[in-house]
C-alpha cells in the first residue's frame, strides 16, 4: 500500500511496515497546487494535481472537523494524480529493501502485507512502481498493477480487520488490466473468492466476511460480463461463487441481502451466460427462495414457475425437482395445497427414481410431502411420516438436519390428527436441538417455538405456550419485521392464546 502517494509528508524515512528506514536526499521544492492544494515537499521533477474530498464544513470529515467517524470518510482527503510523473531510472540506496520486497512476490511467497511511509518526494511511488513493474514483467505475478493510495483507503476496524479502498483506484486498476491477462486475472479472483467461501454453507453459520465479500463478489461479476476479453468459464465461475455467497447469506438468516446479491447476480450473469444458464438458474431458485422468506409471496411464485419452466425446457432433471419443491412451499402457504402435493410428489418420486430413497434430497422431499397435506390425509401421512424418520435416523442419523425437519414435519401430523400428547416429545426435542445449534431469532429455532406452543396449547398449557409464542412474535419482529405476514399470523395465535 502506498502510504500517500508522492508528495504526501507523514514523517519518518521511506520504509516497509515491517520495520526499517531508508531516507533519500530531497530536491528543490517547486510543486505547484490549484485551488486549496498543498505542497509539502517535492523535487524538481514532479508536477502534482491535487484533487480534495471533503465532508461537511466542520463536519467529522470536513475542514475545521473534529476527526470523528459519523458516516464521513475517515481517511485522508485527497487524491493526487498521477502516481508516478515518469519511471524512475535509479533507485538509490534502496538495495535491501528491494531485495526484500522482490522476496515478497516470489511465486512461492503471498500473504505479507507491506507499507511503504515517508515525507513526500523521499520516493515511496518510485519504489512501488519498480516493484510493480518487476512483479508483473519478471516474476510472473497478475493482480498487482493497483497502488493503494492513503487518500482513499482506510482501515475498517471490527470483527473482520480490513482495508477499504475507493472503487474510483480499483476501477483504475482494471482498467488499465491489458486484455490479454483479463480472462486469467477473474479466473485467479474466482479461485480466490471461492477458496474462502463454503462450497456447502451451513444453516445458521454467521460468517462476518460473508456480508464483507458480498459487494466485492458482484463487482467481480460486472467487471467479468463488461469485459468480452473474458471467457464464458471465467464469468460462469463468478456467477458460482456469487450462488455460494447467496446461500450463505440465506442459511445465515440474512434473507434480504440474500435476495439484493441474488437479483444483482442474475441481471448481469444472464447478459453473458444467458438466463437458462445452471448457475443463474440456481440464482433465480435462490431468488424465489428469499422473495418467500421477505414475505413476497406472489413475487416468489412468479420467480419460481419461470425458473422451473426453464429447467424443463432445458431437461435439467436436478434443477426441475428443485424448482418444483420451491415452488411448491410458496403455493401451500397461500392455500394452493392441490398444486404444491402434485409438485412436491413430482419431486419426491424423480430424486428416488435418480437418487434412491434414502438420499438426504430426497428425504427432504418426503419430508415436504406429509407437510403439504396438513390435516386432509393425516392418516396416510402418520405412516409415511413414522416411515420417514426411521429411514433418516438410518441413513443420516438422528441429529442430522433432515431428520429433525423430518420429525418436526411428523409432530405437526400428530398435532393435527389430534394427538397433542404423542406430538409433544418430539417438539420438545426439536425445541432443544434448535435452541442449542441456532440464534434465537433464527427462522428454525422460531418454527421449533410456533410447534411447541402450539402443542401445549392444545394440551391447556395456557402458560407455557403464551410464553413459547411471545418469543416467536418477539424473534420475528426482530428479524423479519413487524408487518411481515409470518408476524402477524404469530401476533394472532399469541392473542388466541392469551385469551385462553
Amino acid at each position: 500500500m502506498n502510504g500517500g502517494g508522492a508528495g504526501t509528508g507523514h514523517g519518518g524515512g521511506a520504509g516497509t511496515g515491517h520495520g526499517g528506514s531508508a531516507g533519500t536526499g530531497h530536491g528543490g521544492n517547486d510543486a505547484r497546487a490549484m485551488g486549496h492544494g498543498r505542497v509539502y515537499q517535492a523535487s524538481g521533477d514532479q508536477h502534482i494535481i491535487e484533487h480534495h474530498y471533503h465532508g461537511s464544513e466542520g463536519g467529522p470529515g470536513g475542514p475545521g472537523g473534529t476527526g470523528g467517524t459519523g458516516g464521513a470518510w475517515s481517511g485522508l482527503d485527497s487524491v493526487r494524480w498521477p502516481s508516478v510523473g515518469r519511471a524512475p531510472t535509479v533507485l538509490r540506496d534502496r538495495t535491501e529493501l528491494m531485495d526484500r520486497l522482490r522476496a515478497a512476490v516470489a511465486s512461492d511467497a503471498g500473504g505479507q502485507v507491506y507499507v511503504l511511509h515517508g515525507l513526500g518526494g523521499c520516493g515511496k511511488t518510485a519504489v512501488a512502481y519498480t516493484l510493480f513493474q518487476y512483479a508483473t514483467s519478471q516474476a510472473g505475478r497478475i493482480a498487482l498493477r493497483g497502488l493503494l493510495d492513503q487518500s482513499l483507503t482506510e482501515v475498517i476496524a471490527g470483527g473482520v480487520r480490513s482495508l477499504r479502498t475507493h472503487s474510483v483506484v480499483l476501477d483504475s486498476v482494471w482498467r488499465s488490466i491489458p486484455a490479454e491477462l483479463c480472462d486469467e486475472l477473474v479466473t485467479v479472483a474466482v479461485q480466490q473468492l471461492l477458496s474462502v467461501l463454503p462450497e456447502v454453507p451451513q444453516r445458521g453459520d454467521v460468517d462476518a466476511r460473508t456480508s464483507l465479500l458480498a459487494p466485492h463478489a458482484v463487482r467481480l461479476l460486472r467487471r467479468a460480463v463488461d469485459r468480452p476479453d473474458v471467457g464464458h468459464a471465467a464469468v460462469e465461475g463468478a456467477a458460482e461463487a456469487l450462488l455460494r455467497l447467496v446461500v450463505a447469506l440465506h442459511r445465515a438468516g440474512d434473507y434480504a441481502p440474500a435476495l439484493a446479491v441474488a437479483e444483482q447476480a442474475v441481471k448481469l450473469g444472464k447478459r453473458r451466460l444467458g438466463a437458462d444458464n445452471p448457475v443463474i438458474l440456481r440464482l433465480r431458485q435462490r431468488m424465489g427462495r428469499a422473495l418467500n422468506r421477505v414475505g413476497r409471496f406472489e413475487e416468489a411464485e412468479t420467480v419460481h414457475r419461470a425458473a422451473l419452466a426453464d429447467c424443463e425446457r432445458r431437461q435439467l432433471s436436478l434443477d426441475t425437482w428443485e424448482s418444483c419443491l420451491g415452488l411448491a412451499r410458496v403455493l401451500w402457504l397461500q392455500g394452493q395445497l392441490a398444486e404444491a402435493e402434485v409438485l412436491v410428489r413430482r419431486a419426491v418420486e424423480g430424486r428416488t427414481e435418480v437418487l434412491g430413497a434414502t438420499h438426504p434430497l430426497t428425504l427432504r422431499a418426503r419430508t415436504d410431502l406429509i407437510e403439504v397435506h396438513e390435516d386432509t390425509r393425516l392418516e396416510e401421512d402418520l405412516a409415511a411420516g413414522a416411515a420417514l424418520i426411521v429411514d433418516c435416523d438410518r441413513a443420516l442419523g438422528a441429529r442430522h438436519q433432515v431428520s429433525l425437519f423430518a420429525k418436526q414435519a411428523y409432530a405437526l401430523v400428530k398435532f393435527f390428527a389430534g394427538r397433542p400428547a404423542e406430538a409433544l416429545p418430539l417438539a420438545r426435542e426439536i425445541f432443544t436441538a434448535y435452541d442449542s445449534a441456532f440464534e434465537p431469532t433464527y427462522q428454525i429455532t422460531l418454527s421449533a417455538h410456533t410447534l411447541l406452543a402450539r402443542v401445549l396449547a392444545a394440551l391447556g398449557e395456557q402458560a407455557e405456550a403464551v410464553e413459547q409464542a411471545e418469543a416467536v412474535v418477539e424473534g420475528q419482529k426482530q428479524s423479519l419485521g413487524p408487518q411481515h405476514p409470518w408476524t402477524l399470523e404469530s401476533a394472532e395465535r399469541l392473542a388466541q392464546f392469551r385469551a385462553m
